[in-house]
């Protein structure tokens, strides 16, 4: 039987490798001055669901949880304000922060001045994390049909693919193995996206993209 804390360290460890693969596409984006292929909305929403899933952590108890996506969180933010630095439409990214900063003050009031009974909290908090991580995980499946169409493999970079598919398997695991719906359930999402993303780049990621 798998020991709880030798999958805890593996997840831990593929978590912190899947939120550096947000590194080789900015340092990319730093060279080029190209912001193509570098998923600013995923992170911002990466961004969103490390901080959900930090309050969960810290809910529950898990201090682990908890240290791991805060620094997840910080990270992602980092790669978000890259993003925003090098970009030439800044003004388009300023909806996306101002809904940004508006989801974290709802959450938060809603949690902490209108839900009172603390397992509430938790459980309310959990769903939110849960919610959001699934929706993040999801992301990836819109960029299918422009794949398919276009004949290409754009889209979230396959470093962040492969990523993304092994720290969803760990936190499959793990949740499992804690017997937590709110770890465990997003993930089925995640492998199964990361899968059908991955097979665009063996399919057509030597094509050419189609053009008018």
């Amino acid at each position: 039987m798998l020991s709880l804390t030798t999958v805890e360290y593996v997840t831990n460890t593929a978590t912190f490798l899947m939120f550096c693969t947000g590194i080789p596409p900015c340092l990319n984006m730093m060279k080029t001055g190209s912001t193509k292929n570098v998923p600013f909305v995923l992170f911002l929403i990466g961004s969103v669901s490390c901080t959900n899933s930090m309050y969960y952590g810290r809910e529950i108890g898990n201090s682990s949880i908890m240290n791991l996506n805060g620094l997840g969180a910080i990270l992602q933010i980092i790669y978000a304000l890259t993003y925003l630095a090098v970009t030439k439409n800044k003004l388009d990214c300023v909806p996306y922060f101002l809904l940004f900063l508006l989801y974290f003050c709802s959450v938060y009031y809603y949690l902490y001045s209108i839900v009172i009974d603390p397992d509430l909290v938790r459980e309310n908090v959990g769903i939110i994390a849960s919610t959001i991580c699934t929706m993040m995980l999801f992301m990836p499946v819109t960029e299918l049909p422009g794949n398919i169409i276009n004949k290409n493999a754009d889209g979230v970079p396959a470093v962040m693919l492969v990523g993304s598919c092994i720290c969803s398997i760990c936190w499959l695991t793990y949740g499992y193995l804690l017997q937590d719906v709110f770890i465990y359930g997003p993930n089925f999402v995640g492998i199964c996206v990361a899968f059908l993303k991955l097979l665009m780049f063996p399919l057509y990621g030597g094509s050419k993209t189609k053009t008018e």
